[in-house]
């Protein structure tokens, strides 16, 4: 936990059509959580005797301001949160209270929300590409220009193909959309190439407008020792870093995955995937599972599903802390949510990323919890 800061927010409501139709400048309290790849959560307590107008519900949304003392001002989370929840109080002596509660916009993609509306071997279930451009694929196709008007999301724009991580075969259909992000991410990040997304806030913030961005390497600022942006070095040793563990398991490691397509009996189709340096590392650790995949009718598709199998677990190092704040290490100023960071602890030095947030802002004081977590593969 960082200690209490001087941060100042500013909140801006909008209507459900993107009109902003007030300042909320009287507020009990503000609490949020990032996550980097789900959805971000908000609830703002407002003074007594404070309205909210019929047209911020549903769908209304929040700009949330954060400025630092030195004069900095963060739009909070790049985004706009929708409104989804209001409680009403009465109080005591007679005056009404209005909790919000808030959603970042990754929301729309859950369930329910957008699914991937195509079958399983189509084109637009089943895909082969980079996991970033895939990832834009299937947002276009279920929210975005390319999907049915009834499903298109008002005012969002898809990033331009870019191409910048390893390719895959993913095959989706009928799943969750924002569950499909987040196997893409995952798979990226097991074949060496970490990949971030998010809805961001365009043009000059107030307004329907969102844009699909992916992210390569980090959600936020690479600030490691070797990035030249104003290193971030966390450790219990410069007091910045507390509650610290390393675990390394080796329990669950997968070295022969096999995988089953389409197809009967001797006529089904067979994809695999064998770690030869790892089956070869002691007598035991010939590690096998057997997966289902039959929404595959290719051997290329189900050899990467089998690889991705192995990959995601390989034998790795996890590191963990929270930082804490010193005069370099401010939130908002030094460091910020997704940024990436070096880690020093236990005699290893790791790459990190920042990608969880929590904030809580009551009668003028912020506290801040930060996790920061980072894994080594050893295999």
């Amino acid at each position: 936990m960082m200690g209490a800061t001087g941060a100042i927010y500013t909140i801006y409501l909008l209507s459900n059509n993107g009109v902003r139709i007030g300042l909320i400048d009287r507020i009990e309290s503000i609490e949020y959580a990032l996550v980097t790849n789900d959805i971000g959560v908000m609830k703002i307590v407002i003074t007594p005797g404070v309205t909210i107008p019929s047209t911020a519900l549903p769908d209304g949304s929040l700009e949330v301001w954060r400025r630092t003392l030195d004069g900095v001002s963060t739009l909070v989370g790049e985004t706009r949160w929708l409104i989804q929840r209001q409680t009403v109080t009465r109080e005591g002596n007679g005056l009404v209270k209005v909790t919000l509660f808030a959603l970042s916009p990754l929301w729309l993609f859950g369930e329910p929300g957008r699914f991937i509306d195509a079958f399983a071997t189509t084109s637009g279930a089943l895909k082969t590409g980079t996991f970033d451009n895939l990832m834009k694929a299937f947002v276009r196709e279920n929210a975005g220009s390319s999907a049915s008007s009834s499903r298109q999301i008002l005012g969002l724009t898809v990033d331009p193909d870019t191409s910048q991580a390893p390719s895959t075969t993913k095959s989706a259909a009928w799943q969750p959309l924002l569950k499909v992000l987040k196997d893409l991410a995952d798979s990226s990040a097991q074949s060496g190439t970490y990949l971030a997304f998010d809805l961001i806030a365009t043009g000059d913030v107030s307004g329907l407008g969102l844009i699909f961005q992916t992210f390569v390497g980090q959600r936020g600022i690479d600030r490691r020792l070797t990035s030249g942006n104003g290193a971030v070095v966390l450790g219990s040793a410069y007091g910045n870093l507390a509650e610290t563990s390393l675990e390394v398991d080796y329990s669950t490691e997968v070295t022969f995955c096999k995988t089953g397509g389409q197809g009967d009996g001797s006529g089904r189709l067979i994809g695999s995937y064998t770690n030869t340096d790892r089956t070869t590392a002691t007598p035991l650790r010939w590690r096998e599972v057997f997966k289902d995949a039959t929404s595959y009718d290719n051997t290329t598709g189900l050899n990467d599903e089998a690889e991705n199998v192995v990959r995601a677990n390989r034998v790795r190092a996890v590191i963990s802390g929270k930082v804490q704040a010193t005069q370099d290490t401010q939130f908002g100023r030094h460091w910020n949510w997704g940024d990436y960071v070096t880690v020093q602890e236990f005699g290893y030095q790791f790459d990190a990323r920042i990608d969880a947030v929590s904030v809580t802002y009551t009668g003028g004081r912020e506290e801040v919890n930060a996790v920061v977590r980072a894994e080594v593969f050893l295999t």
